[in-house]
């Protein structure tokens, strides 16, 4: 059996990185995602004309919070959940490609494996 080149075994190397790295910011993005719908749907149990009293959990204590602060609050971090969400999806897309390429590379070098 033929040996791999070392340019193939570095480009095979890159691609297992760039997969797992992949792997981590997919897994990064499904949390966030899920933090997002769970704020949203705290976000609509307020915006209900029935909620006079919320509270928060902060660390082991529940705060009573009034619900306007607690709406601010949401929003904000509704608004960093989308912008890191913009970042990984950024991140995502890039590594995409970057293994797309990685992949062409390692295809252009494997052949001369069969050939040579």
């Amino acid at each position: 059996m033929a040996e791999l080149s070392k340019e193939a075994e570095e480009a095979l190397t890159r691609l297992q990185v760039q997969s797992q790295q992949l792997e981590a910011i997919l897994v990064q993005k499904q949390t966030l995602l899920l933090q997002k719908s769970e704020v949203e749907l705290a976000l609509k149990e307020i915006e209900k004309e029935s909620t006079k009293e919320t509270y928060k959990l902060v660390g082991p204590v529940i705060l009573k919070t009034p619900p306007a602060k607690l709406k601010e609050e949401l929003n904000d971090l509704l608004e960093e959940i989308n912008i890191k969400l913009k970042s990984l999806e950024r991140t995502e897309k890039k590594l995409k490609e970057n293994i797309e390429n990685t992949r062409k590379k390692l295809q252009e070098l494997l052949p001369q494996l069969k050939g040579g």
